[in-house]
């Protein structure tokens, strides 16, 4: 698999997912990086990189 591909299948996971609160997913492509950030104000950084 291409790691791009893999990339965007990960937004997918996380934008097509049922996640309460769910506000927004900003994508720093550049650096495989998606900042997920919730109504109530927690943010998640979800790093992909290719291992290997």
């Amino acid at each position: 698999m291409e790691f791009n591909s893999f990339k965007d299948a990960v937004f997918e996971l996380l934008n097509e997912g049922e996640w309460e609160g769910l506000e927004d997913i900003d994508t720093n492509d550049r650096d495989g990086v998606f900042l997920v950030s919730f109504q109530d104000g927690s943010q998640f950084e979800v790093l992909v990189r290719k291992a290997g």
